[in-house]
């Protein structure tokens, strides 16, 4: 038998061995922690982003199905008012037998606004009456809240002179997703034709000359423009796809 007294730094050395490898195993344990607190976090971070992601299109898809019922309301009430008007307007036109238009305009309401006359596009299908605002709603400060409910209606008079009178009838309509009022003045071609009856029960035929773009603000003097060389003209304008720009179609009445 070894009665060999141990040497003490090989114990010391042992028990140095030995915390280096609980330390080892602690740190591994507290790393292990981290990483799965980080994993949990990582997963909660995703969750959160992904439901918000999910919420946000959602909301999109609900909102839009909610414009489309609402405009598809909107429309058949619009319908209905406008084929009661256009009804009314039929019996103001001349027959082939008249020669004479009306000594005084007839006077029409759609709804609070007074109608000053018909536009029709054969080549696009367009048959609407055209309302202006009184002098009471020309007083709105706010254009969105001024025509608003009007171009919900109609076409819209929004300058210049009266139906089929030598100026520049400037007249507005909305661009609808459903092709609905102006939705389909972007496929008028130079050469097309259309009518304006006016409210003495003339109609006459204008003769598309000019399609153009005009910036919403900067290019309204050239939209609007009075001079016409003792001609009647009437200027449509409609939005387009960049929110400044409108699309413009003009006529001059045919001799």
């Amino acid at each position: 038998m070894n009665n060999e007294p141990q040497d003490p730094m090989n114990n010391e050395e042992q028990n140095n061995g030995f915390n280096k490898s609980n330390e080892t195993r602690t740190s591994r344990k507290n790393n292990k922690g981290k990483n799965s607190f980080i994993i949990k976090f990582a997963i909660i971070g995703c969750s959160i982003i992904a439901l918000a992601v999910i919420s946000f299109f959602v909301y999109r898809y609900v909102s839009y199905q909610n414009y489309i019922s609402n405009r598809i309301a909107q429309a058949e009430e619009a319908k209905t008012k406008i084929s009661d008007t256009l009804k009314t307007m039929d019996g103001l036109q001349l027959s082939e037998n008249q020669t004479q238009v009306r000594p005084d305009p007839e006077k029409i309401m759609l709804e609070d606004y007074p109608v000053i006359g018909r536009i029709n596009i054969p080549s696009i299908s367009i048959d609407y009456p055209i309302i202006t605002l009184t002098d009471e709603q020309n007083k709105e400060t706010n254009i969105d809240l001024k025509y608003k409910r009007p171009l919900e209606l109609a076409i819209v008079k929004y300058d210049g002179v009266d139906a089929n009178q030598v100026g520049n009838l400037v007249l507005m309509g909305h661009d609808y997703r459903d092709q609905s009022m102006f939705g389909k003045l972007k496929n008028v071609k130079m050469g097309d034709t259309f009518t304006i009856t006016d409210m003495y029960g003339a109609t006459y035929t204008y003769k598309v000359d000019d399609i153009f773009d005009a910036h919403r603000s900067d290019d309204i003097p050239k939209v609007v423009d009075q001079n016409t060389n003792g001609k009647a003209v009437v200027t449509m304008f409609t939005c387009t796809n960049d929110p400044i720009m409108r699309l413009c179609v003009r006529g001059t009445k045919v001799d």
